[in-house]
């Protein structure tokens, strides 16, 4: 109990008790001192002589009184008390008075009471102590070996090494349609995500490593040192910072980078930074381990002919793979995506192709960013943005076999479907989807001539409470199979389907 406490009970007990009588006695209610006999302190003594003292003087002053101690005029006795009063502190009390107002009796009586009131209060105030700190310690104790289901935080793993991050971009989020703040809007973490990575065609398998690494320092050196051909190794741990690549492989001597799922590359962080950067860099294979805990996961800026292949990317501020700035001809496939827009929950796409027109000044010179032929297949895919979104500007690609989860896809009213097209000449085939806000599948116009001549085949829909359609074509001029399978509503807004 601390000296505040100790003060709040004596006051209770009605008057200041000092933490030591003038004779050496501890207060009453600790320890030995209420198994000691009673006998009148220094203080009780003063206070009688000054009650003495201050009869005297009354009989000798006017009935006005006079100011004591620069208070108001007061009488010094009161009629049938018998005894003086003094100014402490704006309020009055000597010993015997004071404690039979609060309902006490000085002297032997009144010492017995206190040593009791005080010993049952230290009594109750200990247990509730031991009861209260009980509590917190085993809270603190779950909140440090707690595990979510996702493991999506930032500790650690046993062994890790972290290493100084490389400079990130000097672009935090800048390519979206404006308003892209720092403050709120973020979601929190969903529950394990259980999705299954589709099994399909044109799997990469790693070579045998060039080079192995097991630390954050170890892989910055492998990456700076990347030359066409190298086979990059990440063993078991975390690897914190902000990885680039600025080096090109070649289409017949790619470089790779490849790790387990148990090789971590956490961001440090979702509100700024890329986890990792092909920057200018074609040619690339990454390959099977995780990224996590970055404002984006992977983004690819000016890459050619790369492949992201297997990776397991969740718990990212906004979007998980971003190809843009005029990136063609790359493979993203086999990957699962989940529990993004940790920071902005309406820019948590899954992958994201292109840049918005708004955007096209900042990042491609005011030039349509054509990220054209790009290929999305077979990932698994929970957002809170769309699963895929396909920008204005970009042309030619595919996305095959992948598999959606809508049940965290919201933050926005344009958040309302799996895929969004505004480009020109997809594929979008055999794609399965499962809960989603509104629709399976949609096309814009953000420009004139964009968002169609895209064909839409053999998907398999199920809206699961959506209250729109399997495929809502707003823009006109795209094929819509009739082999694409709806559950929970119509094909498409007009029943019409070739």
């Amino acid at each position: 109990m601390g000296e505040a406490g100790l003060q709040a009970d004596e006051r209770h007990l009605g008057g200041r008790v000092p933490a030591r009588s003038r004779l050496g006695d501890p207060i009453p209610g600790r320890g030995a001192a209420c198994r000691t006999p009673w006998r009148p302190s220094v203080r009780a003594a003063v206070h009688a002589r000054r009650a003495s003292d201050s009869r005297a003087a009354a009989r000798r002053r006017p009935p006005a009184g006079g100011r004591a101690h620069g208070g108001t005029r007061r009488p010094l006795a009161r009629p049938g008390r018998g005894t003086a009063t003094h100014r402490h502190g704006g309020g009055r009390q000597d010993g015997s008075t004071a404690e039979r107002r609060r309902g006490g009796t000085a002297g032997p009586e009144g010492h017995r009471r206190s040593c009791s009131a005080m010993t049952v209060k230290i009594d109750i105030k200990f247990v509730l102590g031991l009861l209260v700190g009980a509590v917190v310690v085993g809270g603190l104790v779950f909140a440090f070996t707690g595990k979510d289901g996702d493991g999506g935080g930032s500790e650690k793993s046993a062994g890790s090494t972290t290493a100084d991050p490389v400079p990130a971009s000097a672009d935090t989020g800048g390519q979206r349609d404006g308003g892209e703040g720092e403050k709120g809007g973020g979601t929190e973490a969903g529950a394990a995500f259980t999705l299954p990575v589709p099994q399909g065609p044109g799997k990469i398998d790693c070579p045998r490593p060039t080079r192995t690494v097991t630390n954050a320092a170890g892989l910055v050196q492998a990456l700076q040192a990347a030359r066409p051909g190298d086979v990059i190794k990440m063993g078991p741990g975390t690897y914190q910072g902000e990885f680039v690549a600025r080096t090109s492989g070649t289409r017949q001597r790619p470089i790779f980078l490849c790790g387990g799922e148990d090789a971590i590359i956490d961001g440090g962080g979702v509100k700024k930074g890329y986890a990792f950067h092909l920057e200018k860099a074609g040619f690339w294979r990454l390959i099977g381990f995780s990224v996590r805990n970055s404002q984006k996961g992977v983004m690819a800026d000016t890459s050619n002919g790369s492949v992201i292949q297997g990776l397991n990317v969740h718990d990212i501020g906004d979007e998980a793979v971003h190809l843009r700035n005029f990136s063609t001809g790359n493979i993203v496939q086999y990957n699962k995506i989940y529990n993004t827009g940790l920071r902005r929950e309406k820019f948590g796409e899954g992958v994201y192709l292109g840049t918005a027109q708004s955007n096209w000044k900042q990042f491609s010179g005011g030039r349509i960013d054509n990220s054209d032929g790009n290929t999305v297949r077979g990932n698994a895919i929970r957002a809170t943005a769309e699963a895929i979104d396909i920008k204005e500007g970009t042309t030619g690609g595919k996305i095959i076999g992948n598999v959606f989860d809508g049940s965290r896809t919201g933050g926005d009213k344009h958040n309302d479907s799996w895929v969004d097209v505004k480009g020109n000449g997809y594929v979008i085939e055999g794609n399965r989807g499962v809960r989603t806000p509104l629709d399976g599948f949609q096309t814009h116009k953000i420009l004139d001539g964009w968002g169609r001549g895209n064909v839409f085949r053999t998907n398999t829909i199920d809206l699961a409470g959506g209250r729109g359609v399997g495929i809502d074509d707003t823009v006109g001029g795209n094929t819509i199979a009739c082999d694409n399978k709806v559950q929970g509503g119509p094909l498409t807004k007009r029943g019409q389907c070739s």
